[in-house]
């Protein structure tokens, strides 16, 4: 089979390559749970999702009311979304990746980006929308692919042929020739080929469907979700970061029920250390049952809700699911209108925030 010299697309710098807006996430955080807990489920809520086509940002949405569970075990990512669980393996950071990035995680299931059907030796290309997806297992020996309709085995060649494009480092082919595969190490993707039935050569250019990416400075997931047309980045932050700071304006506003101010400048320096963004009204649904309204400097509103329903609050969207029934009686008593300094400070302690 000849090998065509192609060029390829590459998606995932929609994600790695965007910046993180300096002015909303500041490096004040300072606590960072999900790292101080490694191999444990942390729940998490994705403050933005964004948007992107042909490598541009063309939309941000904010408050998304979107939660997930997210295990970081290091070197490995268990991700858990409703009923979907992807397992993802730390792989190399491309070097055009935006310095607030620190980690790049990769699954094994992947998305053809560019299909293109032509004649043997490329030319009369017809670039086709057909939606196709498979699974890459690569050793570095061998890959493993299989999607809808086929499974096979290819094996790495000893050498590249002097013919490949720059952007490829490794090559592998079936047993029989028939099938072949590129592979850039760096930036995680392939390019399938084969010649059909009908001797057209078909070239199928494989990104990762789901990719995450932690930053340390900023205490921030990302998870990408790569379709063929447009690619979506949702930036998670833990849950318990906006528990920490709507306990925080609930404890001011107690102490200025009580006469008792608290300098606006710790306080808010407490809440952009949990947070690190502004307040919004939200709703969700919650497994907690609690109810109270706060008026304060940073604004009014009310906090309400009951079993597993749906609710609406002042600050952001929580699910508590992940926490235990102990720990929600506390956050009841603790948003309740008749709450004390001591009930909101046990509020505080329990679930791990600091105590102005």
């Amino acid at each position: 089979m000849n090998i065509i010299k192609t060029s390829w697309v590459l998606s995932s710098i929609f994600i790695s390559g965007c910046i993180v807006t300096p002015s909303i996430y500041d490096n004040t955080v300072t606590d960072h749970a999900a790292y101080k807990n490694k191999g444990q489920i942390v729940n998490y809520t994705a403050k933005e999702k964004r948007t992107f086509i042909d490598r541009k940002e063309v939309s941000m949405i904010s408050d998304t009311e979107f939660q997930a569970n997210i295990i970081d075990y290091g070197e490995t990512i268990k991700y858990i979304e409703k009923n979907k669980e992807i397992d993802l393996t730390e792989g190399v950071l491309p070097r055009d990746t935006h310095r607030d990035w620190d980690v790049l995680y990769g699954g094994s299931t992947y998305i053809a980006k560019v299909i293109k059907k032509s004649d043997i030796d490329g030319s009369n290309a017809v670039e086709l929308k057909i939606a196709v997806e498979a699974e890459i297992i690569s050793n570095g020996v061998s890959i493993a692919y299989s999607d809808a309709n086929k499974e096979l085995s290819l094996v790495k060649e000893a050498s590249m042929p002097t013919s490949a494009n720059d952007n490829w480092d490794e090559l592998y082919y079936s047993p029989d020739k028939q099938y072949g595969m590129y592979k850039n190490i760096e930036k995680g993707v392939y390019k399938f080929f084969l010649v059909g039935e009908a001797g057209y050569l078909w070239q199928y250019e494989f990104v990762p469907k789901f990719e995450i990416l932690k930053s340390y400075s900023k205490g921030v997931y990302r998870l990408a979700v790569v379709s063929q047309d447009k690619a979506l980045a949702y930036d998670f932050l833990p849950t318990k970061n906006f528990i920490c700071a709507d306990l925080i304006k609930q404890y001011a506003s107690v102490r200025q029920r009580q006469g008792k101010a608290i300098a606006t400048t710790v306080l808010l320096g407490l809440i952009q250390s949990y947070t690190n963004y502004s307040v919004t009204t939200h709703h969700g649904s919650s497994t907690s049952s609690y109810s109270g309204i706060y008026n304060d400097s940073f604004g009014r509103g009310s906090w309400s809700g009951y079993g597993s329903s749906h609710y609406s609050g002042y600050s952001k969207t929580y699910n508590y699911s992940f926490i235990a029934d102990r720990a929600k009686d506390i956050l009841d008593i603790a948003f309740s209108p008749g709450a004390t300094i001591d009930n909101i400070e046990a509020a505080l302690t329990n679930n791990g925030c600091k105590i102005p």
